[in-house]
């Protein structure tokens, strides 16, 4: 993830990204996979993180440029990369660099924003760089995923002060006990941005406990202002789900937007 002033880098907490979010991997994955096999080229995908999903799309024999400008993120992928063959490290293509603003010199058939990072973009300017740049990198006939968690206009977004514990599980890289937890200090309403807190906790075997913690910066959107804000950008939504399971929207948790090039506009080279 990204942000102009530095915020949703993960830079406290990287180390145990892919244990809150192994749970997400079951669904979103195969979605992923999916269209990169139709996609039939190169892959990239903005906001990479850890690599959980850049690294199977390499493994499954995909051309894969992830880019992250996270260096706590990056350094977690590239300890997973470490392990794997010669021939998939060859597939994956890491760049740090902001997803607001890239310059990568192809195009590509498919760019992905999976699991919610274009939400870490806070900014007007930065939204506005960031579906410009992915309409320069997207090849002619080329698809564009987004994925941007629902909200209910309905019930306005709470805070709380008090920690909610999600998980607890033991590190087997480590030995530790790593406990997950979350609060919610602040919601803008007005600017349509909640502030998380992501708290993981890890306990040795002698019994000391250390926190760790990172707090975010995230933007939500209401249907109405993606479709516009992607049509405004050039783009033209093909499909929209509200999983990776293809549910439709209003029975989903996801605004799960499958876009090309919009119809006239051409693709900037």
């Amino acid at each position: 993830m990204s942000s102009r002033d530095g915020q949703n880098l993960f830079s406290n907490t990287a180390p145990w990204y892919d244990m809150d979010t192994a749970r997400y991997s079951e669904s979103d994955l195969a979605f992923y996979l999916e269209a990169a096999d139709r996609a039939g080229g190169p892959v990239l995908e903005l906001a990479c993180g850890t690599g959980r999903v850049s690294i199977p799309l390499a493994e499954a024999g995909h051309e894969v440029w992830a880019l992250d400008l996270s260096a706590s993120m990056l350094t977690e992928l590239a300890r997973k990369a470490a392990s794997l063959s010669p021939e998939v490290r060859n597939r994956l293509h890491v760049v740090q660099g902001s997803m607001s603003s890239f310059q990568i010199p192809q195009q590509f058939p498919l760019i992905i924003i999976p699991f919610r990072s274009f939400q870490a973009l806070t900014d007007d300017r930065d939204t506005s760089g960031c579906l410009e740049s992915v309409r320069r990198h997207l090849s002619a006939g080329g698809v564009f995923i987004l994925d941007v968690f629902k909200v209910d206009y309905k019930e306005p977004m709470a805070t709380t002060e008090i920690e909610h514990t999600d998980w607890e599980r033991r590190d087997p890289r480590t030995g530790q006990t790593v406990r997950r937890a979350r609060r919610m200090p602040a919601v803008d309403m007005e600017k349509q941005l909640i502030f998380p807190e992501v708290i993981v906790y890890t306990t040795n075997q002698d019994g000391s406990v250390a926190r760790h913690v990172d707090t975010l910066a995230l933007r939500f959107y209401y249907e109405y202002q993606l479709q516009i804000l992607l049509a405004t950008h050039g783009f033209k939504v093909d499909a929209a789900y509200g999983s990776y399971d293809k549910r439709p929207v209003a029975t989903g948790t996801e605004f799960l937007y499958v876009c090309s090039h919009s119809v006239g506009v051409p693709a900037l080279g």
